[in-house]
């Protein structure tokens, strides 16, 4: 995506939206993303089921208050007791092209697994910060990161 109306917006169409506009793109998306962990996750269906939740209850922001919610001591309780990237991984090893860890300064390093699509929803929601900032393309921006282990592409 690119900046556009004259450099007020990153994103004109997305930021332009009224709140049901907005709401009417991101329920289906919801949808999909409590789909997609409950199927590819033993921990978050155990975490659904005890929680009375089915995944199909949850396709609006509202229902989101159902829970269950995931913080970062469950997170870093399930990667003392499962692989690498925890219980709670969704997608497949194969899928992880970037891991990424917090720097642990107040608790255990939490790791993340970034599939190419999370590297590039990243992206654009950093560009879209910046931009929010007043950062411009002739701006100088140094991001001071923990470091990441990226797998090359195939």
């Amino acid at each position: 995506m690119n900046a556009s109306n004259n450099g007020q917006f990153w994103a004109r169409d997305f930021e332009t939206l009224t709140r049901a506009e907005q709401q009417k793109l991101e329920a289906p998306l919801l949808a999909q993303q409590i789909e997609y962990v409950f199927a590819n996750s033993t921990y978050y269906r155990r975490k659904f089921d005890e929680a009375g939740v089915r995944p199909e209850t949850v396709t609006t922001e509202q229902a989101l208050d159902q829970g269950p919610f995931t913080e970062k001591p469950d997170i870093t309780e399930s990667q003392t007791k499962g692989s690498m990237l925890g219980l709670h991984q969704c997608a497949s090893f194969d899928d992880v092209v970037r891991i990424v860890a917090t720097g642990g300064s107040s608790a255990p390093p939490t790791r993340l697994g970034w599939t190419r699509s999370d590297i590039d929803l990243y992206n654009e929601m950093g560009a879209r910060a910046l931009w929010t900032m007043g950062c411009r393309p002739s701006d100088l921006v140094i991001i001071v990161s923990t470091t990441a282990c990226t797998r090359a592409a195939s």
